[in-house]
């Protein structure tokens, strides 16, 4: 269970600086987010996020907040127009992405509020960057510009290593 695996990792809490609550799909649609936040935290271990920000809707983050927030906090957002949201994700959650984001721009949800705009380091991702800054100025989110790196070599997109990884 995951209370098991966190009672593993305090052996190893000082050499920990952080717990990232992430698996295969988005961590903040799961059902059992704020439980495996709740479990990370009564074992002082520092819970953090890589997220889309579906899910943290105003009661999640209030909860959030409630429990003493996270350390870290980053969420992917490559644009604002909803057009081309709706083209690169398959679905278009902007509305909803966008209002939860405005909920908790002001609020201290995590030690380290980051926005990600993760592009292919062309025109159009630095107007995106540029656009989802300007939005976020004077927030608690620092926006931070990424060029997509595909480690794999497997798409037609973004950086490339300059030699295909082997072993992990």
């Amino acid at each position: 269970t995951y209370r098991h695996i966190a009672s593993q990792l305090v052996a190893y809490k000082d050499t920990l600086l952080a717990v990232f609550i992430n698996n295969y799909n988005e961590p903040s649609i799961d059902k059992y987010f704020l439980e495996r936040v709740r479990i990370l935290k009564s074992y002082n271990l520092k819970p953090a996020l890589l997220s889309n920000a579906t899910g943290l809707t105003p009661k999640v983050v209030d909860d959030l907040i409630e429990m003493g927030g996270l350390l870290y906090m980053t969420i992917n957002l490559s644009t604002i127009d909803h057009q081309l949201y709706a083209e690169t994700r398959g679905r278009n959650h902007l509305r909803q992405v966008l209002k939860n984001l405005e909920y908790m721009k002001s609020l201290l949800v995590a030690d380290t509020m980051n926005i990600v705009v993760i592009g292919d380091d062309d025109n159009l991702h630095r107007q995106n960057y540029e656009a989802i800054q300007a939005r976020f100025m004077g927030s608690r989110f620092q926006v931070n510009y990424a060029v997509a790196m595909d480690r794999a070599s497997y798409l037609t997109t973004g950086q490339f290593p300059n030699s295909k990884i082997k072993w992990l």
